[in-house]
């Protein structure tokens, strides 16, 4: 018996079935375009700054006379330490954060193991950093009383509590005999660290020479570890440098001018490694005493 069809035909003499319907996509709504001019103007508003601000150090600068760069021929602004003491870290702390400073003072602080001695303390801003855990005794030495005081209890702060390493302050020129460690049988710092102390010191060359002497010799793993800052690889940074150095110095006591390179160098130091950073202004060197 035959089958129906699946799908059943049209009868004869009955109307054709209507056309599909289209389905017709109505065009995706483009979101609206933002204006770019605000960005524009602030561009613009941004260059202009920046053009007056060159103006500015370009006229300001080219009357002022450079400094030299030798520690001989500078003068010795370390009194302004002792002013400056109470309001040191609050002044430069965020200009020491927008250039990184606290990445490489932590590098630097933890480096500090068993004997260690910290010259030119300052007001003690790498204490923080320290892992009193590793250090057996941290020696501090500064020759600005006010600095050491803040110093002394930025370090009470950093070890309440949480362990017994001594730390002793003691205030007097690093470039002067320095105490050896405490109950050390050697008599030797098994690290000498210190940072930014070279700007500052009337002479450099003997305050390194007097750390190589205290620390152990590099055959017993002793090191000298500097963060220091002073002249760049680049010629005009230089010159911004040598011309801002008369107020730099007078109001912060340090010359930010000097060849650190230069003057370790000629303290004898074995030089193990250096790196530098911003334009080439900030020294990281490590270093052992000459053979």
């Amino acid at each position: 018996m035959p089958q129906p069809p699946q799908f059943p035909r049209p009868r004869r003499g009955a109307p054709p079935p209507p056309p599909p319907l289209l389905h017709i996509q109505a065009p995706a709504r483009r979101p609206p375009t933002r204006s770019k001019t605000p960005l524009v103007l602030a561009a613009g508003v941004a260059a202009y700054g920046l053009s007056l601000y060159a103006a500015y150090l370009y006229t300001t600068l080219k009357d002022l006379p450079p400094a030299p760069s030798s520690p001989h021929l500078q003068p010795n602004n370390a009194k302004v330490y002792n002013a400056l003491a109470s309001e040191y870290d609050t002044s430069i702390w965020f200009s020491e954060l927008t250039m990184g400073l606290p990445l490489l003072r932590r590098a630097l602080a933890r480096r500090a193991h068993g004997h260690v001695l910290e010259a030119s303390v300052g007001t003690g801003r790498n204490a923080a950093y320290y892992d009193m855990g590793k250090c057996a005794s941290v020696t501090i030495v500064d020759s600005s009383r006010e600095m050491l005081a803040v110093a002394q209890a930025a370090f009470a702060a950093r070890r309440s509590g949480a362990t017994t390493t001594r730390v002793r302050c003691v205030h007097m020129d690093a470039a002067a005999p320095l105490p050896p460690p405490p109950a050390s049988v050697e008599g030797k710092y098994d690290v000498v660290i210190q940072s930014m102390g070279i700007c500052s010191h009337q002479d450099p060359v003997a305050l390194l020479r007097n750390l190589a002497r205290c620390v152990k010799s590099g055959g017993e793993g002793g090191r000298i570890i500097l963060l220091e800052h002073g002249r760049s690889r680049f010629d005009w940074v230089n010159g911004v440098l040598d011309r801002l150095a008369w107020g730099h110095a007078r109001r912060w006591g340090c010359w930010w001018n000097r060849d650190v390179g230069e003057l370790v160098e000629r303290s004898g130091l074995r030089v193990l490694e250096v790196k530098r950073y911003h334009f080439g202004t900030t020294w990281w060197i490590v270093a052992v005493p000459p053979d």
